[in-house]
């Protein structure tokens, strides 16, 4: 389990910096928290990694559930689901209709 809490802050802002396409804040807060955990002697591991920008995600956030799973020594399987959540900043405005599905199958020799 892990939390990572940040407060990036420009010296100088210009106020230029707030207009499309940067869109920047002079000002950024943002919290990552990951946890990991195994299952079935570790060959199933759940990981849920949230990705939160302003304090109350105002600024948009991100959520990845992934599992992976050791079929053999050699085999694994893995998928998991991204969802997106929009945000007044410019860089999260327009993906709250991006969420997607990944799955993986991985063959090591």
């Amino acid at each position: 389990m892990s939390l990572e809490v940040a407060n990036r802050h420009i010296n100088g802002f210009n106020k230029e910096l707030k207009l499309p396409p940067e869109e920047l804040l002079e000002n950024e807060f943002q919290w990552v928290a990951r946890i990991t955990k195994n299952f079935i002697n570790d060959t199933l591991t759940l990981t849920l990694l949230a990705s939160t920008f302003g304090i109350k995600a105002d600024d948009g956030a991100f959520q990845r559930l992934c599992a992976e799973y050791d079929v053999t020594d050699a085999i694994s399987v893995r998928g998991g689901v991204v969802f997106y959540q929009p945000g007044d900043q410019g860089k999260f405005k327009n993906v709250g209709d991006n969420d997607r599905f990944f799955l993986e199958l991985k063959y090591s020799f």
